[in-house]
């Protein structure tokens, strides 16, 4: 039964692929995302999630075959983040396709962290790059792809405005690097929980952490939405700070609205409004 699907699965694409003059596969949720905000209707495109949208960040994925499946037809334009986030699926995607057109929207812009993307900001000179990319690969469309992308920017610099605007604050805690560029944002100090969500962090770790955190004063701690991290339980009971869950834009729905991307960033931007407040 499960190989039936398989090869069902991959005639879909295949017929997918006959009917689009451009075949579009994005590596990770936040990019597929904003080139799906790109392409809005145009036509003869079909655009393409590898890893499953619930999945979660890049870093922690590994290709399955029925994902690989999707970047093996002749003339697969492949959209990555770039910034190592997910150079193992492109070398993976590689294997399969050594034709394979890869394409990166972050690229290498800024090494501080992988996730590029949260930031408006940095979100406005990613869809610059989507819209480059798609408009090279099917030049047909260019209007409506450079029409969708300044329909974006206008709102994402009033996010970036707004973002600005945010009360003046010294410092915030970061459970991980992920909201980096989001507390660039708002113009904040960084102090760092830990690299990576999942990382485990010493006790002398631990200790050197809260004498950071009595130094420097810091606000609030940003933790990962629903977050169930022994770590940010642990400052929250020693520091008494007030812990903000907000939306890494890394998981989603399947079939989400065409600015799906602009309402988590509006949300996050709501979420910290909202926490200024009280």
């Amino acid at each position: 039964m499960r190989s039936g699907k398989y090869i069902a699965f991959i005639l879909f694409l295949l017929t997918a692929f006959q009917l689009s003059a451009s075949y579009v596969v994005c590596t990770t949720y936040p990019i597929w995302l904003m080139t799906r905000a790109v392409a809005g209707n145009a036509p003869n495109i079909a655009i393409v999630l590898l890893m499953p949208a619930d999945c979660g960040c890049a870093h922690d994925y590994t290709p399955a075959p029925q994902d690989l499946a999707k970047v093996m037809q002749k003339g697969t334009l492949l959209i990555a983040n770039g910034l190592g986030l997910d150079d193992h699926i492109v070398n993976a995607a590689k294997k399969v396709n050594k034709n394979i057109n890869v394409c990166w929207a972050a690229g290498y812009r800024d090494k501080i962290d992988a996730h590029y993307f949260i930031n408006p900001g940095n979100a406005k000179i990613m869809l610059d790059k989507i819209a480059f990319i798609l408009s090279k690969d099917a030049p047909d469309n260019k209007d409506i792809y450079y029409a969708n992308k300044v329909k974006y920017h206008l709102q994402l610099n009033e996010l970036s405005k707004q973002y600005k605007q945010l009360p003046l604050r010294k410092s915030v805690v970061l459970q991980s690097s992920t909201f980096i560029h989001l507390a660039k944002a708002a113009n904040y100090d960084i102090i760092l929980a830990k690299k990576e969500h999942d990382a485990f962090l010493s006790s002398s770790g631990l200790q050197k952490l809260l004498l950071t955190i009595k130094k420097q004063k810091p606000y609030a701690i940003w933790a990962e939405k629903g977050c169930i991290d022994p770590v940010i339980k642990m400052l929250k009971k020693h520091t008494k700070l007030p812990v903000i869950e907000l939306d890494t834009m890394l998981r989603g729905v399947d079939e989400p609205p065409e600015d799906h991307f602009i309402k988590l960033m509006r949300s996050n931007l709501e979420t910290l409004q909202k926490a200024a407040k009280q």
